[in-house]
């Protein structure tokens, strides 16, 4: 096999401190590539779901792992500056859509879980294991952690936006949260504990705080959440009115 000649946005030499301008339009490059990659893959698993296997699971790990190393860390570059290789939110702007965390989580988790014959769904597990593998817990909570963290970087764009009207971007989360969360208590149950301890660490690697990661569990909770019936009806009442 032929040696790697660019190492991975997430391999760092730790040498390296200082970056030029092109090394981190470069590393940006690479991630782009990437998370196309797995997009491309996913379509793939969408047209042929005979090639869906419990691999889905380490993989979408991997993606978010590349997500948040971009989102997160600081290139210092040798003009002065310093960049990340992507940003949380775009803004509503388009410029950097294509390496915006919330949008490219929002795609990647439409993808892969919902509509009746999502891809998650058709991951076969054993059923002779009483407990879920390592590998598919990590596929649920790393799912649900991208779906809240996502939601809440959005409404935080919208809440500094002059309208401060949701983004299309927000609605469509909001709207496709629910299913998304549900589709994840349908692959199987999570301990609790186990679960909110992952959640930390990973918005540990984004610097948040405990405050924002306990704005996240409240987030998963209304996702989680029933629907009322008899709020259900009064709004249906007031659109027929």
């Amino acid at each position: 096999a032929q040696p790697q000649q660019n190492p991975p946005p997430t391999a760092v030499n730790k040498g390296a401190k200082v970056f030029t301008a092109a090394d981190v339009l470069r590393r940006r490059q690479q991630l782009e590539k990437a998370l196309d990659l797995f997009d491309t893959m996913l379509e793939g698993l969408k047209e042929d779901p005979s090639l869906i296997t419990s691999r889905l699971a380490v993989q979408t790990m991997f993606v978010f792992r590349l997500m948040r190393y971009g989102s997160a860390h600081v290139h210092k570059i040798s003009d002065g500056g310093s960049q990340k290789l992507m940003v949380m939110s775009e803004g509503g702007l388009g410029a950097e859509r294509r390496l915006s965390f919330v949008f490219r989580a929002a795609m990647t988790l439409k993808q892969i879980w919902t509509g009746d014959r999502s891809i998650a769904s058709q991951i076969r597990l054993d059923p002779r294991q009483s407990e879920l593998p390592d590998d598919i817990f990590g596929f649920i909570v790393v799912s649900r952690w991208a779906l809240a963290r996502a939601c809440l970087e959005a409404k935080k764009v919208n809440a500094k936006a002059p309208n401060g009207k949701p983004s299309r971007l927000t609605l469509s989360l909001s709207r496709i949260g629910k299913e998304i969360y549900a589709a994840t208590v349908a692959m199987g149950r999570v301990d609790a504990t186990e679960e909110r301890q992952t959640i930390s660490e990973m918005d540990s690697d984004l610097g948040c705080t405990s405050d924002q990661t306990e704005e996240l569990m409240r987030c998963l909770r209304d996702f989680g959440a029933k629907d009322d019936p008899k709020s259900t009806t009064m709004q249906a009442a007031r659109r027929a009115a």
